[in-house]
């Protein structure tokens, strides 16, 4: 089963995310990595800006390079009383499918343990459609 994982950059502009998804790319590129690409004339509003699919196991071991971006790109730049992070979100898994690396998620062993619960509450047909969605949409450009 191949699982989609979205995230942002939160509150810093210090890093893009062309920047964020080439660190990603270059620690695995087993993963297939999408930024949003909104089509011109249109108005657009969107949390999320990259999505990654891949297998579980590389899903679950990306965990680790998100969190080195953020220990190595985003907090030692930010200030004490900021919330600058990352933003993930485990699409189609239940409740408990959002966090916030820098913010309600302070290790990557806490990181770990969420991504865990949350990609045993994918419901995987759901799962199987919205990776359609993503891979024939005008809106997300793979990142090669």
């Amino acid at each position: 089963m191949k699982v989609i994982l979205s995230g942002a950059i939160a509150n810093f502009s210090g890093l893009t995310n062309e920047q964020f998804l080439k660190y990603l790319q270059e620690k695995d590129n087993s993963i297939e990595y999408y930024r949003l690409q909104p089509q011109s004339g249109g108005i657009y509003s969107a949390s999320l800006d990259w999505k990654a699919i891949g297998k579980v196991s590389a899903i679950l071991g990306i965990a680790s390079f998100l969190w080195q971006a953020y220990s190595e790109l985003i907090a030692p730049h930010k200030l004490p009383s900021s919330n600058s992070g990352i933003v993930i979100f485990i699409e189609n898994a239940g409740h408990h499918n959002q966090f916030w690396i820098g913010q309600d998620t302070t290790s990557e062993q806490e990181l770990k343990a969420k991504l865990e619960k949350a990609i045993s509450e994918i419901d995987t047909a759901q799962n199987d459609i919205q990776q359609k969605i993503i891979k024939e949409s005008s809106h997300w450009k793979q990142i090669k």
